[in-house]
């Protein structure tokens, strides 16, 4: 239970941060809409002229939505992370009870959800302009999706993931009584400083 109260916290905190640049805000959606009309003419424009055999406005819809979210998942994790430790809060933050692991996961839980909203943007707005997912594999395409997330996000890899070493590096700057980036990763030969 209280793991799903941090996780409201957390996706409150982004939803109130998002909305509090209102024109920031309303210029994304507006980007998402103009994209799409954009890919919509590029494609009539192209008419016949297919990739590998697809049709050229989905192939491009899907295309772009699905590489915001991926795009949002390599980065999100560092970037999370790193705007904490700028607004100072990070500190704050590594003293509660609340493990190291939860604080990455849940830094980038908007991010992701908010890249959901901006993949389910594409979709509905290229329905909008005709766009048809009657023949569409859903659960293949989830699952291939998923798959896909995973490895990008590298979530359940951390020794190869490099969004995930950089957040190691910014925690383990921040933690224990060697704190200073000069004192770490420590040495196991102690400096004469040290002595």
């Amino acid at each position: 239970m209280q793991a799903i109260w941090k996780a409201w916290v957390f996706l409150k905190l982004g939803l109130l941060t998002d909305i509090s640049y209102k024109l920031s805000f309303a210029f994304q959606v507006v980007d998402i809409l103009l994209g799409i009309a954009a890919f919509y003419f590029l494609a009539r424009l192209l008419g016949e002229r297919t990739p590998q055999g697809y049709a050229s406005f989905p192939f491009i819809l899907v295309g772009m939505a699905v590489n915001g979210y991926m795009t949002t998942s390599m980065v999100c994790f560092a970037q999370g992370i790193r705007g904490d430790q700028l607004m100072g809060t990070l500190k704050a933050m590594l003293a509660t009870r609340t493990s190291p692991l939860a604080l990455i996961l849940l830094s980038s839980l908007y991010p992701l959800v908010r890249a959901t909203v901006d993949a389910g943007l594409y979709l509905l707005g290229g329905m909008l302009f005709g766009l048809s997912l009657g023949q569409a594999n859903i659960p293949a395409a989830l699952l291939f999706f998923l798959i896909s997330l995973i490895a990008f996000s590298s979530s359940c890899a951390p020794l190869f993931s490099s969004p995930l070493i950089s957040v190691a590096i910014v925690y383990g700057s921040h933690v224990g009584s060697r704190s200073s980036p000069e004192r770490w990763p420590p040495s196991p030969i102690a400096r004469s400083s040290d002595v």
